[in-house]
């Protein structure tokens, strides 16, 4: 046989693998014979429920590396005290001061004081003020108020 014999064969044998692989998948997506469902009734069988095995963990077993049986230690609880809630004094906030520093006029209890920021008056501190509204400290809260109009 010559080289040039084997290399049609070869190919011959290429195309027609490639044609049944290409007839397969024409045959797969395009049926000659078209089946008509016809309507069944489906009868509905409910399986039946398995009850699930119940397992429990037995925390008593030996401690593989300290040789003696395990015991879960107590939760710790922590003691929660509660905070005592803040009673501010009466306080409303009365305008502002324009100067070299900035100042602002608060009445504590009906009595005006004078503030800057940062300042401490009769325990409350004056955290941040603008115009509109000032941030107060009492006793560890702060607590924001208005302009009073």
């Amino acid at each position: 046989m010559s080289k040039n014999q084997k290399t049609y064969l070869l190919l011959l044998a290429v195309i027609f693998v490639w044609g049944a692989i290409g007839y397969q998948f024409f045959q797969q997506y395009n049926p000659s014979v078209k089946e008509e469902l016809k309507p069944q009734a489906i009868r509905f069988k409910p399986q039946k429920q398995l009850q699930a095995i119940q397992y429990t963990i037995r925390p008593d077993y030996r401690d593989p590396f300290l040789g003696k049986l395990y015991k879960k230690p107590a939760p710790k609880r922590k003691k929660v005290i509660p905070k005592p809630k803040v009673v501010f004094p009466n306080i409303t906030y009365n305008g502002s001061i324009k100067g070299a520093k900035k100042s602002y006029i608060i009445s504590i209890n009906g009595v005006q004081e004078v503030f800057q920021v940062k300042q401490t008056m009769k325990g409350i501190t004056l955290v941040k003020a603008n115009e509109n509204e000032v941030i107060l400290k009492y006793k560890g809260e702060k607590k924001k108020f208005l302009l009073l109009q």
